[in-house]
């Protein structure tokens, strides 16, 4: 702990932070998880860089239903002391698996089954709520201010935008 840190006067230790491979997104890891009715929803982030954005779309992941989240190891922000305090623990609750080129995480996630939806406007975007749900997802949110990356994008089955009832500011923060 910095000599800055904020915090309750309780400090603990965990440790180095566990990554899964993506079959166990996909499929779970744990026997409990095996019997798991809902399908797979995997949240893959392309290009994050605020620790505090990684660590927010980690509590919500979390408190939604994910399976579990994608981070890529370069150009992107990792589970750090102030991601995982922002995540308000589920960084410790969440499985999360670190993968070298997305792109090919999101090859092997069709393999596995799982359909690839870039999150980000486009003419083929259609609003979110139109996707079926029922089935294997993985949503690919992308960086502050760029969003999916084309090649990324390109690599997806589904286009969905989250619609807006104003839109004065620009968009929704990746965070939220």
């Amino acid at each position: 702990v910095g000599e800055d840190a904020r915090h309750q006067g309780i400090v603990a230790w965990l440790g180095p932070l566990e990554y899964v491979d993506l079959e166990t997104l996909v499929h779970g890891e744990r026997e409990d998880d095996a019997d798991r009715r809902e399908p797979a929803l995997i949240v893959a982030l392309d290009g994050i860089e605020d620790p505090r954005n990684l660590g927010a779309i980690l509590r919500s992941a979390y408190l939604l239903g994910a399976s579990g989240v994608i981070i890529p190891e370069h150009r992107a922000a990792q589970v750090t002391a102030t991601a995982a305090k922002t995540s308000a623990g589920a960084s410790e609750l969440l499985p999360i698996a670190q993968v070298g080129n997305l792109v090919r995480a999101l090859e092997e996630l069709r393999e596995l089954g799982v359909w690839r939806v870039a999150v980000h406007a486009t003419e083929q975007a259609r609003p979110i709520a139109q996707i079926d749900g029922t089935m294997p997802l993985v949503l690919v949110l992308g960086a502050e201010g760029h969003g999916v990356r084309p090649l990324v994008a390109k690599n997806c089955d589904f286009h969905a935008i989250i619609p807006m009832a104003r839109s004065a500011v620009g968009s929704f923060n990746v965070s939220v």
